[in-house]
C-alpha cells in the first residue's frame, strides 16, 4: 500500500517523523588521518580531539509520535519523543514579512546511547551505568546546532519511509530544555537568508584614473 491507499482506509493512523541533520566525523579515532588519543570523542566536532582531521559528514537523528507503535519505532528506526508540532505560516503585514516557523515539542528520557555512540563497547563504563538524557547529551555534543537542516515527514502506521511526504524543512534557531520536556525552533530557510551580509563589503580603492583609462 502506498501513501494515497493509507490516506483513504477509514482506520489509518497518521504519523510525523521529524529529522535532524548534524555534523558527524566520518572518521574513526585513533586511525589516521585522525591522530587522537585518549578517551574516544562522541565524532562531533565539540568532542573532537584532533580538529584538524575532523571530516565533516551528516548523521540524522530520528524522531517519530510518542503513541507510535513498537512496529513503527524499529521500521523508522526513530525514537517515540515527539509530543506536538506547530506550523507558524509566512505573515503578510503592511509594514513587514514574518517568515514561516515551527515549534516542536518533544519528551526526554535517559538514554544508553545506543546506535548513537560509535564506540559504546568499547567505554569504560558498562551501559548501564551511562548517564544522561538523550537531548542532554545530544545538545552538550552538538552545541553548533544552530542553523543545521531539520526535515518534517508525513505518513501513516505501517508505511515504509519511502513512502513518507515530506511536508516542510527548516534550519534549527534554537533548542530549550526543561526538565524532561524540548522544545525546537524552527525558521524557514527564507528567513535564514536574512543573516548573509551581501554584498560583501571589502576595503579596496581604485590605483588608476578611470578617466585616463576610458577613451570616449
Amino acid at each position: 500500500m502506498n501513501f494515497t491507499d493509507y490516506q483513504n482506509n477509514i482506520s489509518r493512523k497518521p504519523i510525523q517523523l521529524v529529522i535532524l541533520e548534524l555534523d558527524y566525523c566520518s572518521l574513526t579515532f585513533g586511525t589516521s588521518p585522525c591522530l587522537a588519543t585518549g578517551v574516544k570523542c562522541y565524532n562531533t566536532f565539540a568532542t573532537c580531539k584532533y580538529k584538524q582531521a575532523f571530516t565533516k559528514t551528516i548523521k540524522e537523528y530520528r524522531y517519530i509520535n510518542h503513541y507510535a507503535s513498537i512496529n513503527s519505532i524499529n521500521q523508522l528506526n526513530a525514537k517515540p519523543y515527539i509530543s506536538t508540532i506547530q506550523f507558524m505560516p509566512t505573515e503578510l503585514n503592511e509594514d513587514k514579512t514574518i517568515p514561516a516557523r515551527c515549534k516542536i515539542e518533544l519528551f526526554d528520557e535517559n538514554d544508553t546511547d545506543v546506535d548513537i555512540d560509535k564506540y559504546i563497547n568499547e567505554r569504560v563504563n558498562n551501559i548501564l551505568e551511562i548517564k544522561g538524557t538523550h537531548f542532554k547529551k545530544l545538545i552538550e555534543r552538538n552545541p553548533n546546532y544552530r542553523g543545521r537542516y531539520i526535515k518534517i515527514y508525513e505518513g501513516y502506521e505501517g508505511l515504509d519511509f519511502s513512502e513518507f511526504k515530506q511536508r516542510a524543512t527548516f534550519k534549527i534557531d534554537n533548542i530549550k530544555r526543561d526538565k524532561n520536556k524540548i522544545t525546537i525552533e524552527c525558521i524557514d530557510l527564507i528567513k535564514a537568508l536574512d543573516e548573509i551580509k551581501y554584498p560583501i563589503r571589502l576595503s579596496a580603492k581604485i590605483l588608476e584614473d578611470l578617466g585616463a583609462a576610458i577613451k570616449c
